[in-house]
């Protein structure tokens, strides 16, 4: 089907960071812009592994600055977030990725909700979110019945999921994607494949480039304080890739 209005494609996973600040941004921006804006699970370690990358924690000298980068965005952003503690954490989001998958396709009302409740598990509280019970305790805080809960993390190891999640993974890849957040702008009557955005500090151009405006970061501060709860405001336009 033929676009009517720019897409915005959010590709992101709950190890990053970075990732979150984009997911807020995009979340706050659903109000604003005259676009779709789609928010869509992929495999980090995926993306990491076949493009040769490697997380910048990796690299003392990098990890120094994150940690000093991440106060000021957390700040800039009005976003919760701590620097890590426990750099394992990073490599255990295979899970959370799954369940996101699921929610993404059976339950999408709850992908916003439950993508936040797991960053503010890891980046703001420094808790696990690879035992299943971190992430029933985040499906509750995103608010899953303990049922519900319980069904997705079910349906989270099936078959379709898993490859749901490798495909989605795999078209991040082959569009050049080589970490998170990666952002995929499409327009009408434009090329199929996009233009690519990296990182969180490329809004003013991804804005300019759909033709919408930039009010910074955070552009509701200033009228009302935003609660940046699990299940805060959820938004009406909830699509996926």
């Amino acid at each position: 089907m033929a676009l009517t209005r720019p897409c915005v494609s959010l590709l992101y996973d709950v190890a990053s960071p970075y990732s979150w600040l984009a997911f807020e941004v995009c979340d706050r921006y659903t109000k604003i812009w005259d676009a779709d804006i789609k928010f869509n699970p992929f495999l980090l370690g995926g993306v990491m592994k076949a493009t040769g990358n490697a997380p910048p924690g990796a690299l003392p000298a990098k990890r120094v600055y994150m940690r000093e980068d991440l106060a000021r965005c957390a700040k800039h952003f009005n976003v919760p977030l701590n620097y890590i503690k426990d750099g394992k954490v990073l490599y255990t989001s295979l899970a959370a990725q799954r369940l996101l998958t699921a929610v993404s396709l059976d339950e999408p009302a709850l992908l916003r909700p439950l993508s936040r409740a797991l960053w503010l598990r890891i980046w703001s509280a420094n808790t696990d979110i690879a035992q299943q019970e971190s992430l029933a305790a985040a499906c509750a805080a995103a608010g899953a019945t303990p049922r519900d809960a319980a069904a997705l993390l079910l349906r989270s190891t099936e078959p379709d999921v898993k490859e749901r999640l490798r495909a989605v993974t795999q078209v991040a890849i082959d569009r050049g994607a080589f970490g998170a957040p990666t952002l995929i702008v499409t327009l009408p009557g434009g090329p199929p494949e996009g233009d690519l955005f990296f990182g969180c500090d490329r809004f003013d151009q991804l804005a300019a480039a759909i033709g919408q405006p930039w009010l910074g970061p955070d552009p509701l501060s200033n009228a009302a304080s935003r609660p940046l709860s699990p299940g805060a405001e959820p938004h009406e336009r909830q699509s996926r890739l």
